[in-house]
């Protein structure tokens, strides 16, 4: 299959690769593995929206990636579940996969689960509404479930019940992006 991807987007893939290498290593101290470890905008650690599968197929490995179907609204949603070293949640992260906006099957959104991804702030799995609160402007959702959302950071703080109560603790952050900035920055040839 013909790349539609310029040779910079080949660099960034390169990076991730790199940056899901430390996700698997065993044995570091948890200071050294906590840049592996950071929520930013359209990120969860080395993991980016827009890569490819193939990269984190070759870089996780098949015993690590799992292709499942979540079935969203009861339509066939192709997705896959990574497992990383020592992590608490199994799996670790759940990202549906598209050939959208690239035109080969990457990251479309992540659901982290793991609690030793945080933001800058500190802010992850496990962290309350008021930790939220306290540290961006957020937005209480009450559509599809009740959730918390961070605009500033495309993130989305899943709940569960129905209060917005301070103590109310993050059950799974989804990681979002807009499809357009993905095809801006993994394959601007691409065209929209």
């Amino acid at each position: 299959m013909k790349r539609p991807v310029p040779n910079v987007s080949r660099e960034i893939e390169l990076a991730c690769c790199a940056g899901l290498l430390a996700l698997l290593s065993v044995g570091r101290p948890a200071a050294a593995q906590s840049t592996s470890f950071l929520l930013a905008p359209g990120r969860a650690g080395a993991l980016e929206i827009g890569l490819p599968v193939d990269s984190v197929l070759r870089v996780f490995g098949r015993d690590r990636v799992r292709l499942v179907d979540l079935q969203l609204e009861g339509h066939f949603t192709p997705a896959i579940e990574l497992v990383l070293v020592d992590s608490r949640a199994t799996p670790a992260l759940v990202a549906p996969i598209r050939e959208v906006p690239c035109g080969e099957f990457a990251l479309y959104g992540m659901s982290v689960y793991d609690p030793r991804f945080r933001t800058r702030e500190g802010v992850g799995v496990g962290s309350t509404i008021g930790e939220l609160r306290r540290a961006y402007d957020v937005r209480l959702n009450r559509e599809e479930g009740h959730s918390v959302v961070v605009p500033a950071l495309s993130m989305t703080f899943e709940i569960n019940g129905t209060r917005f109560a301070d103590s109310v603790r993050v059950t799974s952050v989804w990681v979002w992006s807009d499809p357009n900035e993905v095809r801006a920055r993994r394959c601007p040839r691409a065209g929209r």
